[in-house]
C-alpha cells in the first residue's frame, strides 16, 4: 500500500524505487496468514532463531552433542524451516499484489522490475553451517553450502525482452545495470559492471567475521 501511495503520488515523474521485503528475516511477522493458520504466538515466539540461539546450536553439534539433544535441535530445526517457508510465501504474494497492481493501472509496459535477495539462508547443519552471518569452518561449508546456499541468490530482470547472462555476476554488479538501463554513465569508481556488458570479472565478496577481514572469490571455473 505504501508503495501505491507513492507511485499514485509521482504518477507523471519517472521513478525508481528500492522496495526491501524484510519477512524472511527475524523476529517472525505474527501477522502473516500462513504462519497465523498452524501456530499460535507461543509456537512462534519458542521457535524463534535469531543469532544467539543458531550460535548455541553450532556450538552443541561441534562438540557432539547425545542424541537427546540433537533430536531437540533437529525439532527446532524443523519448525523454523516451517516458518521460513510461510514467510517466502507471504513475502511471494506481495510481490504478486504488486505486479497485478501495475497490470491493472497500466503501468506494467512502462516498468522495469529487479527481483533479488541479499543472501540466502541455510537451515540444516549440513557441514555444520547455520543460518547466515556465522563463520565458515571448513572446507566443506564453502563448497557444499556458503556458495550455493548462501551467496548464489535469485536475480531476474521483466520489462527487458526475454534472455539468459551466462556469467557469474554479483549484486554489485546491478547499479551499473540500472544506470545503463536508464541512460546513465556508470562512476569511474565502481566496480560492478552492467549485466549486459560484455566484460568479465571475478566476483569478490569481502567481510568482516569476528574480527578476520575475509574474502570470497567467485568465477565460472572456481570459488
Amino acid at each position: 500500500e505504501i508503495v501505491k501511495n507513492i507511485i499514485d503520488r509521482e504518477q507523471k515523474e519517472k521513478i525508481f524505487m528500492q522496495i526491501n521485503y524484510m519477512d524472511t528475516h527475524t523476529p517472525i511477522n505474527l501477522s502473516n496468514k500462513y504462519i497465523r493458520k498452524h501456530y499460535n504466538d507461543n509456537e512462534i515466539i519458542n521457535n524463534k532463531l535469531g543469532y544467539k540461539e543458531i550460535l548455541e546450536i553450532r556450538d552443541a553439534i561441534d562438540n557432539e552433542a547425545n542424541e537427546e539433544e540433537m533430536s531437540k535441535i533437529n525439532e527446532k530445526l524443523s519448525m523454523y524451516e516451517k516458518l521460513y517457508y510461510y514467510e517466502t510465501m507471504y513475502a511471494a504474494d506481495n510481490i504478486n499484489y504488486l505486479l497485478k497492481y501495475f497490470k491493472e493501472s497500466g503501468r506494467l509496459k512502462d516498468s522495469v522490475f529487479i527481483l533479488h535477495s541479499d543472501h540466502g539462508e541455510y537451515i540444516k547443519p549440513e557441514g555444520k553451517l547455520l543460518g547466515h552471518g556465522h563463520p565458515v569452518r571448513n572446507k566443506e561449508e564453502i563448497l557444499n553450502v556458503f556458495y550455493e546456499n548462501l551467496v548464489h541468490v535469485p536475480l531476474k530482470i521483466w520489462g527487458m525482452g526475454e534472455g539468459e547472462v551466462e556469467k557469474v555476476v554479483s549484486l554489485v554488479d546491478l547499479s551499473p545495470t540500472i544506470l545503463e538501463i536508464v541512460g546513465i554513465e556508470k562512476p569511474i569508481e565502481w566496480y560492478g559492471e552492467s549485466l549486459f556488458s560484455d566484460v568479465e570479472k571475478p566476483v569478490i565478496i569481502e567481510d568482516i567475521r569476528y574480527g578476520n577481514h575475509c574474502f570470497c572469490v567467485r568465477t565460472n571455473d572456481w570459488a
